[in-house]
Formats: structure tokens, sequence, C-alpha cells
């Protein structure tokens, strides 16, 4: 059942997962159609062909063309469904449910009135891989995918030593800033204990700086499932969240997902490198092709991109010295069933509990309060290279 409440905002209940998932998808397109086609034509790597050829767009279809030849999306799903080790049967249920919703409500054909994309090629029907790769490009959009021209330019040098990283200011502002800012994210929030209000219950104050516009517009819904009583109040991806007993905000992390790796040597070839002091000669430059055609004009682009050990991208290369990344959120496949388990938690408690046996918050963290006056802030986001002893050491008994 879909109900819409005062300013819009949808109330969806029903009955199992994907009923959920199908009345989410199909509130989305009433809203926000052109924004969630838009963003399919980005991880189909297709902005070159349908939008423009300009930097920006091939930067970014030369990434998501990478990902689509890598399976990244496919291997988000092998494993077990467990929540942990691959997504778990509910999650799938409402992937499933989302597209199904979104293109029913292509084939209603109700007019689309906004301009963005009334009566364009690129609004059509979608599928559940394409859903996965949305996912996986949310994953990463403040690691490498805030990165992208960066990996795009890196080349070997000049002879007058010069890299690409010139033609990437994006990189070079990440790079240099801290907390996200400099890639345009970026929220804050206030949670109070028992300790800061009259009534001895929290207090939540969450102040998300997400756009009005854009595909990372801030969107707000209601979401029940009967009889379980699961709620919650978000984006598509839960974001602020609301129930009886607990309240969320997330924000923005400091911790970088993924730290450059240095890789130097006595001058770089195209496929060599040294790599723990030993020099590597299995790093290749990968051919990428960004379609810019339209309807009958092709008009494909062809890029290098290079690759080194264990999926690492090179971001920054001079004569003696260069700079790789790998993604730790590019795995992680724990996320949809994480924020699942953090609608379902009744306490800062048991929201506590998730967090820390799941591991999963890509690139935010957390501020909660409940109604027993407990407060929590909290950095669980996935941070890479942290060994057994490490963990060990950090986490208390």
């Amino acid at each position: 059942m879909i109900q819409r409440a005062s300013y819009g905002v949808p109330h969806i209940t029903a009955r199992n997962f994907a009923s959920l998932g199908f009345g989410t998808g199909y509130v989305q397109a009433e809203d926000n159609i052109c924004l969630i086609a838009e963003q399919m034509v980005t991880v189909r790597a297709e902005r070159s062909r349908w939008l423009g050829a300009e930097a920006s767009n091939v930067s970014s279809d030369l990434l998501h063309q990478k990902a689509i030849d890598d399976q990244a999306a496919e291997q988000l799903l092998d494993g077990p469904r467990d929540g942990v080790r691959a997504p778990s049967t509910q999650v799938r249920d409402q992937i499933r449910g989302f597209v199904a919703g979104y293109n029913a409500y292509l084939r209603d054909g109700k007019a689309i009135t906004d301009p963005a994309c009334a009566g364009k090629e690129w609004v059509r029907p979608i599928s559940e891989l394409d859903m996965w790769r949305a996912h996986w490009a949310r994953m990463v959009l403040a690691s490498s995918g805030a990165l992208a021209n960066g990996i795009v330019a890196a080349a070997p040098p000049t002879a007058s030593g010069n890299s690409g990283l010139a033609s990437a200011p994006q990189t070079a502002a990440v790079a240099a800033g801290v907390d996200g800012a400099p890639a345009g994210l970026g929220s804050n929030a206030y949670g109070l204990g028992r300790e800061a209000t009259t009534s001895g219950a929290g207090m939540l104050l969450a102040n998300p700086h997400f756009p009005w516009d854009g595909v990372e517009r801030f969107y707000r819904m209601h979401l029940s499932r009967c009889p379980a009583g699961m709620t919650s109040r978000a984006r598509r991806w839960l974001v602020t969240r609301l129930s009886r007993s607990a309240t969320t905000a997330r924000s923005p992390g400091a911790t970088p997902s993924p730290p450059p790796s240095g890789l130097s040597g006595t001058g770089w070839t195209w496929c060599s490198y040294h790599y723990d002091g030993q020099p590597r000669e299995d790093d290749r430059p990968y051919g990428h092709r960004s379609d810019s055609r339209g309807a009958d004009q092709p008009h494909p682009l062809r890029h290098p991109l290079r690759s080194g050990r264990r999926g690492a991208r090179s971001v920054r290369l001079d004569r003696h010295h260069g700079d790789a990344i790998t993604d730790a959120n590019a795995t992680n496949n724990r996320a949809l069933d994480g924020w699942l388990a953090m609608g379902q938690a009744r306490s800062v408690g048991e929201l506590r509990t998730v967090l820390d046996e799941r591991q999963f918050l890509s690139w935010v963290n957390v501020i909660a309060v409940d109604r027993r006056g407990q407060a929590l802030y909290a950095d669980h986001s996935v941070v890479p290279r942290v060994t057994d002893s490490l963990a060990a050491a950090c986490i208390p008994e």
C-alpha cells in the first residue's frame, strides 16, 4: 500500500520485502524518474553516448566500464546469502521488487514532464544488475569514485618528468583535503544523551548536507513491513532513520577508504614497478572504450587504464614514484544488509551490536540516541589494511 502524507512524503506498507521494494521503486519513479534514469546511464558506462563526451563523462564511463568488465557487481553477489559474505535473500528481494516497481511505472505510460529527461531515449527499463551496479557505485562514491579523473589521467611520465596529475583537479583536491570536504561531502548532527535533556530521553538534531537536486538528492520516505513492523525513514539507502525507540544520523567520516600505496622504482616502463622492494612485471595497461555515439553516429573513444596487483588503480605517476589505490569498499557486499539491520535496531545497544558485528559502513560515521537516553558516536566505516594484530589492539575486550 502506498500513501502520500503531508508534503507528498510516501508511506509504503507491505507484507514482504519484495513488495516493499516494488512500492519503493514505483514512488521513486514517480518522484525521481530522471535522476534514476541518469544514474542507470552512468553505471552502464553510457554518459558519453547520451549526455556528451566532456571530460567528466569520459572519466565516469571509463571507470564504470572497467567495473563492468571486471564484473564488480556480480562478485558482490557471489557467496552464501548470509548478509556478510553475500547479500541476503531479503535484500535481493528488495532489489528485485524495486526493479519491478520502477519498470511498472514506465509501463503505465504516465507522461514524464521533467524536461531533464522527457522524451529521452535513455529513459528505459532497468534490470537487477543495473541496480547492483548502482549500489557498487554508491560504495565507491567517496573513494575510487571521487578519484576517477586521476585514475583515467594516470600515465607514465613524459621526458620532462611530467605526470597526468595536473589534468585531474578533483583527485588533487581529494588527496589534499580532509573529512571528505573536497569531494563535496559532509553533514553534521548533535546527539544528546540523558544528562543533556530535561526529559532524560535522547534527542537528535541531524543536518544532512545532501543537495536539493541531482542524483545525491536527499529524499524522505517511510517504509513498513507488516507484521514484522520494520520501519524506517530514508533516502534510497538509509541516511537518517527514526523508529519508536532509537534514531540515528550518518555523516561522511574522516578515514579515507583507499589510502594510496607507494610504488617506486628506478624509472617507469609501461608494465613494471616495484612492490615491497621487488620488481613486478604483471601490471598491464587496460584498454577501455567510452562510447560517445548518439543514436546513429558512432564515435568510440579509447583510453588505457592501468591496473596492478590485486586490482590497484594508478592515480599519480612521476619518473621515480607512483601512487595506486585498492578500494576496500569495492568489495563491500555487506552494506545493504547492514542498513536493513540498522533499520530494525530498537536501541543504541542493538545498533552498536549491528555495527560491531557487520563492519559495513562505506564512508560514513554514525550518531545515535534512544528513548532511554543512551547516545552514541561511532566510526565503523570500512578501513583497509587492518591486520588481525592491529584489530586486536584497537578493539576493546
